[in-house]
C-alpha cells in the first residue's frame, strides 16, 4: 500500500515518512501542494495525509484539484493541519479554495464557534466531504495528536481499504 504525505514542516514530514515506512507502507513525500499534486498523478497512492496550510500551493486547493481529476476521486485523504480554531479553518477554507455559491453553507460553520475540538473536527469533515465529494476521512489537529495517533488513523483508514 501507498501513501503520500504532504507536509511543509520538515521533521514532521521526515519522521512521518520514516515511521510509516516501518510500518510497512510504500511513502512518498512532499512539502508543498503542487508537488504533492504531482506525485499523487506520478503515484496515484492508496491514501493521502494533507496539510492545509504550505507554501505554493495549499492543501485546500490541492484537495480540489485531485478531485477534479478522474485517478484522484477516490483517494482517501487525512487532513493534517495547525488550525484548530473553527471560524479560521472555515474563512481560509473558504478564501483558498470556496466558490461564491459555497458561502453561505460556510457561514453556518463560521457561527458555531464555541464548540469542543470534537464537534468542531466534525464540522469541518463535513464541510469538506461536502464541498469536495467525499473522500476526506477525517481532520486532526497537530496540537491535539501524538505520533501514534496519526499512525494509528492512518492504519485503521487503509485496514478499511483492504
Amino acid at each position: 500500500k501507498t501513501i503520500l504525505i504532504v507536509e511543509d514542516e520538515a521533521p514532521l514530514l521526515r519522521i512521518l515518512k520514516d515511521t510509516l515506512g516501518d510500518e510497512g507502507f510504500r511513502v512518498f513525500a512532499a512539502a508543498d501542494g503542487k508537488e504533492g499534486l504531482e506525485l499523487a498523478e506520478t503515484h496515484v497512492p492508496d491514501f493521502i495525509l494533507l496539510d492545509i496550510v504550505m507554501p505554493r500551493t495549499n492543501g485546500m486547493v490541492m484537495l480540489r484539484k485531485l478531485r477534479e481529476s478522474d485517478w484522484g476521486k477516490g483517494i482517501p485523504v487525512l487532513i493534517l493541519t495547525n488550525l484548530n480554531n473553527i471560524p479560521t479553518v472555515i474563512n481560509r477554507l473558504e478564501f483558498e479554495s470556496a466558490q461564491e455559491e459555497d458561502k453561505a453553507e460556510a457561514q453556518k460553520f463560521v457561527a458555531a464557534n464555541e464548540i469542543s475540538s470534537e464537534k468542531a473536527r466534525n464540522y469541518i469533515k463535513q464541510y469538506l466531504e461536502g464541498r469536495l465529494k467525499k473522500g476526506v476521512y477525517d481532520f486532526l489537529i497537530k496540537a491535539d495528536c501524538s505520533l501514534e495517533d496519526i499512525v494509528d488513523k492512518v492504519k485503521e483508514i487503509m485496514s478499511k481499504k483492504a
